[in-house]
């Protein structure tokens, strides 16, 4: 008797099919042989306790195929499993592969079986583990990804990031006061130009006046050749009429070159009263402008001193405070702070960041109150806090 209760007697008579070998790790080849006919009979093959489970049911099967029994229909194939078997070769031989792959424990099937047959085994796919996946997604467990920075529960620092911060945000306004003082270069150039036109203006004076007085002087000198000559000619001492028409011919000229030097010297006097009214003009408008600049400059270089000295004593500030954090999360904040405009730890106020001004999740709102792992936004990255005025 068979294991299924299969009555040995009852099937056909066929030769026994030789036994599969069993080689971990490698394929093994068999050849069932039947007179040249690709058939077997149900049940033949191993004997005793040395046949596989369920042989005597496949022969069944086999042989309620060859009556008419069953559906001549070849199903539809399916995708192949570890330890299936493959169909036959032409001329009656069939494969069985046994390789490393396999079960442990479990015997390998014996070669043949009907080509496309309907019993052939499948494997069972185990269902994927939900925790698995999210392990293997990077997060944890369901919770928001990147968002604790210690994975352990830990006591955040909460209120020195915030002192951090608002240490780092005074720095960071005093010294855009600081870089953004006058320190009164367009004044300074402004009396320079100033101090330029009044050296021009003061240059164009005096060569006025000294052309005035260089006109003058021949006028002065022309004045004394007419008077000597006119005392020649009223002298009583020439007697030629040539001589005295050459003097009355020389005091003639004199009196043209005087006049023209009389129009020149009243010109000039012209120019030098106006130009010595613009070089006085820009005088005072030089003095003014240095004095502008000089009082400017005075006020920028005190301003600049107080504010060098807040931005020292901010600094050694925030150095006291950053010795009190752990490196790793005062790393984090710093390389958040570079990327999110100066800002990187903001407090929640209710489910509100106030960095990005955006609603967080609920979740996430409970992991900030809990405090016990350092927590970001979702949106902007930044270090989301705890409000210390709202827990006390």
């Amino acid at each position: 008797m068979f294991r299924d209760g299969a009555d040995r007697d009852s099937l056909p008579r066929l030769r026994p099919a030789a036994l599969v070998p069993r080689l971990p790790g490698r394929a093994a080849r068999c050849r069932i042989r039947d007179g040249g006919r690709r058939r077997r009979g149900a049940g033949d093959g191993l004997a005793g306790s040395d046949q596989p489970a369920g042989a005597a049911r496949r022969g069944d099967l086999r042989l309620r195929r060859r009556r008419g029994g069953a559906s001549s229909e070849r199903p539809a194939p399916r995708e192949r499993g570890r330890g299936d078997r493959r169909p036959l070769r032409p001329g009656g031989a069939a494969l069985l592969v046994v390789g490393a792959g396999a079960v442990r424990g479990a015997r390998p099937h014996r070669c043949g079986g009907h080509p496309g047959g309907a019993d052939r085994g499948t494997l069972r796919q185990r269902a994927p583990d939900p925790r698995a996946q999210s392990r293997a997604r990077g997060g944890r467990g369901g919770l928001p990804p990147a968002i604790a920075l210690n994975p352990k529960p830990m006591p955040i620092q909460a209120k020195q990031l915030l002192a951090l911060q608002e240490l780092d945000s005074r720095l960071a306004e005093l010294t855009r006061r600081r870089e953004g003082l006058d320190d009164g270069t367009a004044l300074k150039k402004a009396a320079a130009a100033a101090a330029v036109q009044l050296a021009a203006a003061e240059k164009r004076l005096q060569n006025l006046e000294a052309e005035q007085r260089a006109a003058e002087l021949e006028l002065k000198s022309v004045e004394e050749k007419k008077a000597h000559e006119e005392r020649r000619l009223y002298s009583g001492r020439i007697t030629v009429p040539r001589e005295l028409q050459a003097i009355e011919q020389e005091i003639a000229m004199l009196g043209r070159q005087r006049g023209r030097l009389d129009e020149k010297i009243l010109l000039l006097m012209d120019e030098v009263e106006s130009w010595s009214a613009e070089v006085a003009r820009l005088r005072t408008a030089a003095a003014e402008a240095r004095q502008t600049w000089e009082t400017h400059y005075k006020r920028y270089v005190a301003t600049a001193r107080r504010l060098d000295a807040e931005i020292a004593a901010v600094r050694q500030q925030r150095a006291e405070v950053a010795a009190q954090i752990e490196p790793a999360v005062l790393r984090a904040y710093d390389d958040i702070r570079s990327r999110a405009g100066g800002i990187g730890a903001v407090r929640l106020t209710g489910n509100l960041c106030s960095g990005c001004r955006t609603n967080v999740s609920v979740v996430l709102a409970r992991q900030v109150e809990a405090a016990d792992r350092y927590v970001r936004c979702e949106s902007c990255n930044r270090f989301l806090l705890p409000d210390p005025d709202a827990e006390e």
